[in-house]
């Protein structure tokens, strides 16, 4: 059998970072900077449907009773950026992040309908989610 399966997917990342950064300005001002972070993600899977196309089966979404899950799973990060000092206190930022986020494993509900054979819960695994990102900001210093 074929399916297509679908669901929205909420990602909530806490984690313990570390920046290095040089202290006497170098590069015209600039100030170079690495960190990373480990930490956990806790992933929440929604409006779960598995549709059967081979051979097609209308109207009969496979994660019908029970289609929401959640689970956490490890996280981590590292960036790499240059901040400029504006004035005391006050510096704005450009960097790059790299945030991981480790595979993961759902239970979806069983299939129930009066018009189908019912099924056990379904095991659904995640792959593993990498993001990159760009970042431009203000830095306040207390």
């Amino acid at each position: 059998h074929d399916f297509l399966n679908s669901f929205n997917i909420h990602t909530s990342v806490i984690m313990a970072n570390a920046v290095l950064s040089l202290n006497s300005p170098c590069l015209w001002g600039f100030t170079p900077y690495v960190g990373g972070g480990i930490g956990a993600a806790r992933i929440s899977v929604k409006n779960a449907k598995s549709l059967q196309l081979s051979p097609p089966e209308a109207g009969i979404n496979h994660f019908n009773s029970k289609r929401h899950d959640s689970t956490w799973t490890f996280a981590a990060q590292a960036k790499v950026g240059l901040r400029y000092e504006i004035c005391d206190s006050f510096h704005i930022f450009g960097e790059y992040r790299y945030l991981y986020i480790d595979s993961s494993k759902y239970i979806l509900g069983s299939t129930v309908y009066p018009t189908h054979a019912p099924t056990s819960p379904w095991n659904v695994k995640a792959d593993q989610m990498q993001y990159n990102a760009w970042v431009i900001g203000l830095q306040y210093d207390l």
